[in-house]
């Protein structure tokens, strides 16, 4: 099992935290998971090549309140000093216009 830990990276852990769902991973074991909306715009913080395929497969199950919440995390990420000189907001919204993976697979299978 592969865990991921996180500190004081992005300036938004305590909202993290604080909206962390809850999920059995075997049972009687819980751990506190992030958010799709707070995993996309951590995705676009650290923006490496793994983390735009990450993007583009939360993306296709993110709903409309998602992106929402994820600007607003992004936006709350560069006001507190935590942008590492990047524009998130761009990134984000250049994210979003790209292809889904549905489209990309639809396009890519042969014509009857």
């Amino acid at each position: 099992m592969i865990v991921d830990l996180f500190f004081a990276s992005s300036g938004v852990e305590t909202e993290i935290v604080a909206a962390a769902d809850p999920i059995e991973i075997w049972p009687g074991t819980v751990a506190s998971v992030a958010t799709t909306a707070h995993l996309l715009a951590l995705k676009v913080l650290a923006s490496r090549p793994r983390d735009f395929e990450d993007f583009a497969l939360l993306r296709e199950n993110a709903l409309a309140d998602d992106l929402k919440t994820a600007r607003e995390i992004l936006a709350l990420i560069i006001e507190r000093g935590y942008a590492r000189d990047k524009n998130l907001l761009a990134m984000f919204d250049d994210l979003l216009s790209q292809p889904s993976l549905a489209d990309v697979f639809v396009e890519r299978q042969p014509a009857d």
